[in-house]
């Protein structure tokens, strides 16, 4: 029986470890309410990193913009993460400097 190994690239490997780290950042802190800037910011980094994730999977003609705007804002991210002592945030600031550098190699 042959079997079919699903292959990832690198950069699908690094926005869905920040998709994950924005989710698990915004399900811990939603409910804290000195914290709701800080989860809008995460919202719209997560919201980046799915559609570049969609535009990079179905090959999409825009996807240059949207890894353009992913990178925008994962820096965004980093820099309100940085802000914080929390353990998220720290798994966060990872996954967003992966994202930034997958990137930066094919935006070169």
């Amino acid at each position: 029986m042959t079997r079919i190994a699903l292959m990832k690239s690198n950069c699908t490997i690094a926005l869905e470890r920040c998709i994950q780290s924005f989710q698990i950042l915004i399900s811990t802190h939603k409910d804290n309410v000195d914290m709701q800037d800080f989860i809008e910011v995460m919202r719209k980094g997560l919201e980046c990193c799915v559609d570049c994730l969609d535009a990079c999977e179905s090959t999409q003609v825009d996807r240059g913009v949207k890894m353009h705007k992913c990178v925008e804002a994962c820096d965004i991210c980093i820099v309100e993460c940085l802000k914080y002592n929390l353990e998220e945030s720290t798994n966060c600031i990872e996954a967003c400097q992966h994202c930034i550098e997958e990137f930066a190699n094919i935006l070169a």
